[in-house]
């Protein structure tokens, strides 16, 4: 959908705006590292979660009250 809204206004100067949006990532990976790092971090939980879930799902059922039994043990959870 994106491209094909972009396909229809013309760059006029292609090589100029690839120069002035490595510029832009430049400085946004110079200027805002905490930006980038949060990102990355967002990312690689995504990541985990995603291998959670298809681990999960190839894994036994297990009901509702043996979960948080198993946090309490553990000290997770309180009663």
């Amino acid at each position: 959908m994106t491209s094909m809204v972009l396909n229809q206004f013309p760059i006029p100067d292609e090589a100029k705006l690839k120069k002035v949006l490595k510029g832009a990532m430049v400085e946004v990976l110079e200027e805002r590292r905490d930006l980038v790092r949060d990102t990355l971090a967002e990312a690689v939980e995504d990541l985990g979660m995603i291998q959670a879930i298809k681990e999960g799902s190839h894994s036994a059922r297990v009901s509702r009250s043996a979960h948080f039994r198993i946090l309490r043990k553990r000290g997770l959870r309180n009663s």
